[in-house]
């Protein structure tokens, strides 16, 4: 996902409502914030709210079953296993799974949330697209009678999912984007990790976090958490990154 710089003011309130929800969190698993994950998110998620999560797949024996209909999908067919619990997998076609990340909506009458979730991605996109829809029902929602879904298109498929959506849904998709990364990794548990000596590659494989996924969420934390402006972030960053940590400890002490 590309860097978009958000308003400080816009940043700070989607901040706020993360650390509302992230504490509730914390109080409710009995854990500091340094150690609350993004599992611990999702299984609050689940406890919170009625949601069932249909991963979408492709499947991988299609040509084999079309002569008798196709075959339903099983358990066995969740690529990634543990990350959720109420769920399961619906077989679609090639071009929803290259166009769709992931779709949240609701029926009229019911408390349940249905997330759909694109399972052909790697981890840490799977596991951000998750925390996205998970941000919508969080943010936008509760008490909301007219928006009944939102969809989230892969980065190859539409200039919805490079940051150009109508201007209208501009501030509703940087939100939850936003709040998925707070949610992923939030900001007691980096600067714990930072001030602990953790490498970039420790964040990215202790957190379900891309390389660039990473970058990004460092550069929100140095520009609004510290006032760093862009261009140095980016450099405190990438020395990060390459391993030198002694700069970014010095901010975050």
């Amino acid at each position: 996902m590309e860097y978009r710089f958000i308003n400080s003011a816009d940043y700070y309130l989607y901040q706020q409502k993360a650390n509302f929800f992230l504490a509730e969190a914390s109080y409710y698993f009995n854990l500091p914030l340094s150690e609350i994950t993004s599992k611990h998110v999702i299984d609050y998620f689940e406890k919170k709210y009625n949601i069932l999560f249909i991963f979408l797949d492709v499947d991988k024996y299609e040509d084999y079953f079309r002569n008798i209909g196709g075959r339903q999908a099983t358990r066995e067919d969740i690529k990634y296993r543990g990350l959720v619990n109420n769920c399961r997998v619906k077989f679609t076609s090639k071009e929803v799974c290259n166009s769709l990340s992931g779709m949240t909506m609701t029926y009229d009458h019911s408390d349940r949330y249905i997330v759909y979730i694109n399972q052909r991605t790697i981890l840490g996109r799977l596991m951000f697209s998750i925390l996205h829809e998970l941000s919508h029902i969080f943010a936008h929602f509760e008490g909301e009678k007219s928006q009944r879904m939102y969809a989230s298109m892969m980065s190859n498929a539409s200039d919805i999912s490079t940051g150009c959506y109508p201007r209208e849904l501009q501030p509703i998709e940087d939100e939850a984007n936003t709040l998925a990364s707070l949610f992923l990794l939030n900001d007691e548990r980096l600067k714990a990790s930072i001030l602990t000596g953790k490498s970039f590659n420790d964040l990215i494989r202790e957190n379900y976090m891309s390389g660039a996924a990473i970058m990004n969420r460092l550069k929100n934390f140095l520009v609004y958490n510290y006032c760093i402006p862009i261009q140095d972030a980016v450099r405190i960053a990438l020395d990060y990154r390459n391993g030198y940590n002694y700069t970014i400890q010095s901010i975050v002490f």
